[in-house]
Order: C-alpha cells, then structure tokens, then sequence
C-alpha cells in the first residue's frame, strides 16, 4: 500500500470524519475544480495512496449503526439515480440482515401457525383418509 500524500489525507478526513461530498472536500484540501468534478471512484482508481488514505481515516472514524445505515441509503439512492449497479447491493444485504442493523421490514399480519393449526384437526385428517379410500385402484393384469 503506498503512503498518502498530506493532501490525500486531508481530503479523506474531510469527506469521512467531516462527512462533506468529495467535491467539495477536494476544493478545501486543495484540489483542482477538474479533480473534484471526477468524483471518488474516477479519480482514486488511479491513485493508490488516495485510496490508502480513506482506508486510514475509515479506520478513524466512529463508524456506528446509524452511520452504516446512512451510507449504504446513500449508495442505493446513488446507484438508482445513475441507474448502474455498483455491486453494493448485496453488502448492504447482508450488513441489513446483522442483529445490529435489522434494516427488513417484517410482516406482522402473517401468522406463521396457521397450516400447523390446519394438519392438527381430526376433520380434515379424517376426511382425508374416506378420499383416498375412495380413490379407484388401477389393477392391471399381466397378460
């Protein structure tokens, strides 16, 4: 991993601890207008001690619940108004399915009893057994 620059570090602290675009982090950590324009994911493609740099202030940073789920919200909307998939869906899935987060809507209408409460009546049971009783058998005689 290469070492981040100052600028790079200060860049990653202004949109990770600070919470600021990456546009508008770049303008104040120095960048050019043409840098913060790229964006995060044109620019530190290229540059691996920018990327090291938002690993380190990740590090940092007091990253809670409420901040994870904030994230992966802006990250869904994000890939919906761009309508291209950034491969994010399925983390956030799985972070959402976390006793931490719980992030999925359950249905409390459901009762999940009611197919047990159906097999344990003797009505059905025994109705059950005259039809297949009645059911014709189909004898076939070798010839």
């Amino acid at each position: 991993m290469r070492k981040p620059t100052a600028k790079q570090k200060l860049l990653a602290e202004k949109v990770i601890l600070e919470g600021k675009s990456f546009r508008q982090g770049a303008i104040e950590a120095g960048y050019s207008q043409i840098v913060a324009d790229k964006g995060p994911n044109i620019y530190a493609a290229d540059k691996p001690g920018l990327q090291a740099a938002f690993i380190l202030a990740a590090q940092k940073a007091d990253i809670n619940a409420e901040t994870v789920k904030q994230v992966s919200k802006y990250r869904l909307f994000d890939d919906v108004v761009k309508a291209k998939d950034s491969g994010v869906t399925r983390q956030i899935e799985l972070l959402g399915r976390m006793k931490e987060h719980d992030w999925f809507v359950r249905n409390t209408d459901v009762q999940i009893g009611v197919f047990a409460s159906l097999a344990d009546d003797s009505k059905i049971a025994g109705n059950l057994e005259s039809l297949t009783a009645s059911l014709p058998t189909d004898k076939t005689e070798d010839k």
